[in-house]
Formats: C-alpha cells, structure tokens, sequence
C-alpha cells in the first residue's frame, strides 16, 4: 500500500513540474486578436461602435469588423489598436483616460503617448484580464453586462467573470 501511495506522490508532482514548464502561448507584436467575453457561446466580443474618435467600446456580436484589434507589441505593454480603420485616417487606440472615474465607458481615441492606451494581457493568448499600466493600481477592462451594447469599463481588478477575457489570435 506504500509503495501505491509513494507512486501516487510522485506522479504528482511529475505533472505539476511538467505544468508549472508549460508557458502560455503569447501574442505575437502586430498579432491580430479578437477579445472574446468568457461565455463563448454568446458570441459577442470587445468592439467599438464606430472607427471614428470618441466612440465606445461596447460588447459587440464577434462578426463585426470592429472587433478585430492589433497589439503591435504583443501581450506586454501594448496599444491595442482598432483594426481595418481606413486609409488616411490616423490609427484608433482603446483608451480609458476619460474612464477613470468607472461609469463611462472606455473610447477609442487617436493612438498616442496616452499612458492610459497600453495594456497587458497577462495570460497570453487565452482566458485573463486586460490589465491597463497606467495607474498604481491594477485597472481592467470591465463589462459592465453580458449583453449585446453593454459598455466595457475601466475599473479595479478583481478577477470577477465580467473581467475574463478570451484573447484570440486571428491569422
């Protein structure tokens, strides 16, 4: 029975080191992502009413061209800027310095040196938090519902389900 035991032990701690080796996959810089909300089956994703300054992001169906963004330094202190906005039109960055005092939703807004347009998404590619740089506390991006037109705020991260994100990686 000890030697069961013994056996059982070390298999466990052979899978927890080969797990705790895994790294997650990252984004690459310049990845194309669509940042689904955590119920996958509602379909709907991080995306922008419009590709003009000033409009919000809202939870949007994922079929939209406006949820497509890129992080053009990958997972690690990044913009995250909207995707196909046209030729000659400066390109549009999330930005929550307008957000911070919760209740208004975060905007896009032409992409700059704003400190609060970088984020981090520490999980990589996968389910985590979009976690801004900005502040000295942690901020993330928020839902504020789970239903088509909810606005996304920036509010204190408290791992809380309405600030799991799935980030996927388009190709």
């Amino acid at each position: 029975m000890n030697q069961i035991a013994t056996f059982i032990v070390y298999a466990a701690v052979a899978v927890t080191s080969a797990v705790a080796q895994l790294d997650l996959p990252s984004i690459p810089p310049g990845g194309t992502v669509q940042i689904f909300t955590q119920n996958l089956d509602s379909n709907l994703c991080v995306g922008a009413v419009a590709d003009s300054a000033q409009s919000e992001i809202l939870l949007e169906p994922c079929t939209r061209n406006l949820t497509m963004f890129v992080l053009p330094s990958g997972a690690d202190n990044t913009q995250i800027v909207l995707g196909g906005v046209p030729t000659g039109q400066p390109e549009l960055c999330i930005t929550a310095s307008q957000s911070q005092a919760g209740n208004t939703p975060v905007i896009l807004q032409a992409c700059g040196g704003d400190p609060f347009q970088i984020w981090q998404f520490p999980a990589g590619e996968g389910r985590g938090e979009v976690v801004s740089t900005a502040s000295g506390s942690e901020e993330c991006l928020t839902a504020v519902g789970s239903n088509q037109g909810d606005p996304i705020e920036y509010r204190p991260c408290t791992n809380a389900t309405n600030q799991q994100w799935f980030t996927v990686v388009s190709f």
